[in-house]
């Protein structure tokens, strides 16, 4: 229970504590932008897929608080009204010593990018060039579903493209 509590804490209560203690300001402010960082691993429709890459991830702590958090984003949403553009991004698996600090763990066997390509993706939103975006849960080369009747609905109409779906 103890990883359960530390891991929402982390990826949930603080995100909502950051978010209330800024919101004010930026509902003042002409042009504001609230930006979480969340996971396609959060995906409900991802995670029930046995077709894809998330499906076997064994992490429910991570898993669950990444769901919570993308509730957070689309209760935000709601409270801004529009006032602020609120954006849920998915970094992607980047090189990090979050896993342990060997080459193996910190390349998550190979698998993991550069973050400088998750950078990349926050500058574009945070200078504007992911506008269309707003209130959806954006990845690197687009979006992914939120939950598992739309990630269904998008699946079935051929938008799968290695396990993340993208709309455009």
């Amino acid at each position: 229970m103890t990883k359960f509590r530390d891991t929402f804490e982390t990826n949930v209560y603080g995100p909502v504590l950051v978010s209330e203690a800024f919101r004010l300001l930026l509902l003042k402010s002409s042009n504001a932008y609230s930006l979480f960082i969340t996971s396609g691993l959060g995906s409900l429709g991802l995670a029930s897929d046995p077709s894809s890459p998330h499906y076997g991830y064994q992490g429910t702590s991570y898993r669950a608080s990444k769901s919570a958090l993308n509730m957070v984003v689309v209760e935000e949403q709601k409270v801004c009204k529009g006032k602020v553009k609120v954006f849920t991004c998915c970094a992607g698996l980047v090189v990090s010593n979050l896993r342990g600090t060997s080459d193996a763990a910190r390349q998550a066997g190979g698998n993991a990018e550069d973050p400088e390509t998750s950078a990349k993706m926050v500058l574009d939103v945070l200078e504007g060039r992911r506008e269309e975006d707003v209130g959806k849960f954006i990845q690197r080369p687009g979006l992914f579903a939120w939950g598992f009747l739309e990630y269904s609905l998008l699946k079935h109409a051929g938008s799968n493209h290695g396990g993340c779906l993208l709309r455009r």
